[in-house]
């Protein structure tokens, strides 16, 4: 991220993925700043570009938000574009996700800690971020359990659920973060706007919201919500186990969740709590239906 040009002039940013959910909402937020000018990639856009060098020479930095989401047959593209960023004089800031850890380790994990996954999806996200770590200057920016798209979303689903009395399966073994998209959008460009401005941090970072809780406590906080707008919700919440026992011990649950001190020590970015955020996004999307 180079930091030599003029300072007044705007942070020139190249967009990967500008048509999926987080990027709708890194161009929505993009729009009202402006320290900053997007030049943005459809995910189609993306694939069909062959890149080089002189790809990315007008950008200060080069903003990820494709890896995330992509199927396992998009990251030969994602790859190709990874090697050729390490010949040009322009770093990557990559969001990835709290799913390149399995969870097993049973307490938060901090940087520094090697990736775990056991799903595929995790272990591509902890793969392309090794490639962009090649790269001293670049960044890695995990989140947790991301919600907030008001079409295709968790939450979306389990009000859709919610309102035709459809029984809703969720995960009880499993701790972690939900983390509204808006509010990772937030973060990274505070970090990019600093490390713009003379910051040397790079490497891995974590940022999630305050609270651990299950995806079926979850579920309920979207159902206490949803009933302050239709007190005739049939719902059934169902709490589902991938393992055979019952755990009645939290302490002994499985826990994807992220440490986040790093991020507040480097840069002064302090969790903010999600219930909130999801206050907000149930009374949209029941405004929308």
């Amino acid at each position: 991220m180079p930091n030599e040009k003029d300072i007044n002039a705007p942070i020139k940013i190249l967009l990967l993925g500008s048509d999926t959910n987080i990027g709708e909402e890194l161009l929505s937020f993009s729009t009202e700043l402006n320290e900053f000018s997007l030049t943005s990639l459809t995910q189609e856009n993306f694939y069909q570009t062959q890149f080089s060098v002189s790809s990315f020479e007008h950008y200060d930095v080069v903003l990820d938000a494709l890896s995330i989401g992509a199927d396992a047959g998009d990251y030969a593209q994602i790859k190709a574009c990874n090697i050729m960023l390490q010949e040009a004089d322009v770093s990557m800031f990559m969001l990835s996700s709290v799913e390149v850890f399995s969870g097993d380790k049973g307490a938060a994990y901090d940087e520094n800690e090697v990736p775990d996954a056991k799903s595929q999806k995790g272990k591509q996200l902890a793969e392309i971020e090794q490639l962009v770590l090649k790269d001293d200057n670049s960044i890695v920016l995990r989140s947790g359990w991301l919600f907030g798209c008001k079409q295709q979303d968790f939450v979306a689903s389990i009000l859709s659920k919610l309102k035709l009395g459809e029984p809703v399966l969720l995960e009880d073994d499993l701790l972690g973060n939900p983390t509204p998209i808006s509010d990772l959008v937030r973060v990274a460009f505070s970090l990019i706007k600093q490390r713009h401005f003379g910051s040397k941090n790079a490497g891995v970072y974590h940022y999630s919201c305050a609270e651990d809780i299950s995806w079926f406590g979850f579920g309920e906080a979207v159902l206490t919500n949803a009933s302050q707008f239709n007190i005739q919700f049939q719902a059934s919440l169902q709490a589902t186990s991938s393992s055979q026992a019952e755990v009645t011990d939290l302490t002994l649950l499985r826990k994807q969740s992220l440490s986040c001190r790093k991020i507040f020590n480097h840069f002064g970015v302090k969790q903010r709590p999600w219930r909130a955020s999801l206050r907000n996004l149930v009374k949209d999307l029941y405004q929308m239906n």
